[in-house]
């Protein structure tokens, strides 16, 4: 993989390949509980092509892993854990002292103790469906419950009958113990993929649908758990509407911002501050330098966004989200390798971490100082 050049904005100060830790890395993030390290999930070999995934004998599930990067020195990320997934993870989310992961191709949630992933899931369950994409984590404060909310992806049948689009809960309050304790097919886009929780509610779009529905979880501790669908908008911009990662203990700002898959793509910025599930656009930026945005970052007091490009050839982008009535694109960045795409990125005080998926690598940038 050639490095990108710099850019006014953008200084390329280094890149980091690695077969086995970064082969197809799908998410990446870094946790308040502990800012110094990013975690790296990975789809493996062959991670570009779902619709051969369940084919009998399909090969190419290598070296996908959980990866935790120590990024205390923000220009030269280091290895500090890894734990060599039997076939590929993506989705991924932290809450406390409770890490969890999906299995992308088999239906599976693992929970990890943070702090050693290297030996393995402390706990694993098995879920309803035979796909998993994204899980987002969403304390009952009340109750101290702790669940995960899992959409179930690329899935193609449930174990009980029925068609693959599911939003489901895992209880994983001891996360030596997860049970599956609600689904809900209503209203679920095709595909299902990003979740955002506000205030006891989700919001889930898809990759195969122009929908965005809500749910309230808080019937999730009832004796009869369930998840009731508040509202659903459609809109051909919506498609593969993927939000950014929700932190529930800052869960004041109302606002969700969501990347925009389509050609051409680009940020949305909806409202989600009504009780009722209601979501009310309020800002979109679209642009043909932006097509098949994915993993939206804000960072700078979310004054900025980051936005991994997933089209090829893939890159990341910077956007001023200062007026969320007006986002506007500041910069983006091409990786010069044409058959590589980049499905997410981290920011790490001015520091940018950009992966190239075929290439196996993290690219790290600086940020310039804003004019």
């Amino acid at each position: 993989m050639t490095a990108p050049g710099n850019t006014s904005s953008l200084l390329h100060v280094g890149t980091v390949t690695n077969e086995t830790s970064l082969n197809y890395v799908a998410n990446s993030y870094i946790y308040p509980e502990d800012p110094n390290t990013m975690v790296v999930t990975t789809r493996g070999t062959g991670g570009g092509k779902p619709a051969a995934w369940k084919i009998p004998g399909f090969r190419g599930t290598r070296h996908a892993s959980v990866t935790i990067f120590d990024i205390s020195d923000g220009a030269q990320p280091k290895i500090k854990a890894q734990w060599d997934a039997p076939s590929r993870v993506e989705g991924q989310d932290r809450h406390g002292d409770t890490l969890v992961v999906t299995n992308i191709t088999h239906g599976i949630l693992y929970t990890f103790d943070p702090d050693n992933v290297s030996s393995g899931p402390v706990g694993t369950c098995d879920l309803s469906v035979n796909g998993a994409l994204h899980v987002r984590l969403y304390p009952h404060g009340p109750t101290r419950r702790l669940f995960a909310l899992v959409t179930s992806g690329f899935a193609t049948r449930f174990a009980l009958p029925g068609a693959a689009r599911a939003l489901i809960a895992v209880d994983v309050t001891d996360k030596g113990n997860p049970f599956e304790v609600a689904k809900t097919m209503d209203g679920v886009p095709w595909s299902p993929e990003g979740i955002f929780v506000h205030q006891g509610r989700a919001y889930v779009g898809g990759v195969n649908d122009k929908k965005l529905s809500s749910y309230d979880l808080s019937k999730l501790i009832d004796a009869k758990p369930c998840m009731q669908r508040l509202q659903t908008v459609t809109n051909p911009a919506y498609k593969q509407c993927v939000a950014q990662n929700s932190d529930p203990r800052n869960d004041t700002e109302p606002y969700m911002y969501a990347a925009l898959w389509s050609r051409p793509g680009g940020l949305g910025i909806f409202n989600v501050g009504a009780s009722d599930g209601v979501v009310v656009e309020v800002g979109r930026l679209v642009d043909p330098a932006l097509s098949m945005t994915n993993r939206v970052v804000l960072f700078r007091d979310r004054t900025m966004a980051l936005l991994p490009l997933e089209a090829h050839p893939g890159g990341i982008a910077l956007v001023d989200t200062s007026d969320t009535t007006r986002p506007q694109l500041v910069h983006s960045v091409e990786f010069t390798e044409k058959n590589d795409t980049c499905y997410c990125a981290c920011t790490h005080g001015d520091y940018v971490y950009a992966f190239a998926a075929h290439g196996c690598a993290m690219h790290v940038f600086q940020l310039a100082p804003r004019p």
